[in-house]
């Protein structure tokens, strides 16, 4: 009489979960971390990485060189380091910022009179570091900066920065 022999399926539980367990502990091909950055933190997206170093209110741009720039609401201004730790030279993509109920804007496009702007058309070459201004014209409040490392939708990554409400002097962090 012939005995019939089982195959130990249980011994295949134990690293299939594990396979399961490290597949969905990857990031992603298009994730947003979850985790929100404090100003001040390097946060890290692909070969950029971004520091919002402060944030302030202005009502008006300029007005000493000419005609003020005057916002729909106000101009939020935030004061970025930005660093390609790639081997290429890239591009900086323009940013947006979230308010509490997920509305974004994106950056204002045309900014007038002040020093330091980054501009639309920003390339960086490898281990270079920019320094300058975002400037977005949105209402008075707390938002969440967008960074992403520019890739195509649905493949891109996207952290988190949170720009907490101060209407007192700009919060230096360096």
């Amino acid at each position: 009489m012939m005995t019939q022999m089982r195959f130990p399926f249980h011994r295949l539980l134990l690293p299939l979960a594990m396979i399961l367990f490290l597949g969905a502990c990857g990031e992603s091909a298009s994730s947003t971390d979850s985790f929100l950055y404090k100003m001040g933190d390097k946060v890290p997206v692909g070969s950029i990485v971004y520091t919002a170093l402060e944030a302030e209110w202005r009502s008006e741009l300029g007005g000493a060189e000419g005609l003020p720039q005057t916002p729909k609401n106000r101009f939020l201004l935030i004061k970025v380091s930005i660093t390609n730790s790639g081997g290429a030279q890239t591009a900086i993509p323009l940013l947006t910022v979230e308010n509490a109920q997920k509305e974004s804007s994106m950056e204002v496009s045309e900014v007038k009179n002040l020093p330091n702007w980054l501009g639309l058309i920003r390339l960086i070459n490898p281990a270079q570091t920019e320094d300058g201004y975002l400037v977005f014209d949105v209402p008075m409040g707390a938002y969440k900066l967008r960074v992403t490392d520019g890739k195509e939708p649905g493949s891109e990554s996207t952290r988190l920065i949170d720009i907490p409400l101060s209407l007192s002097e700009p919060v230096r962090t360096n």
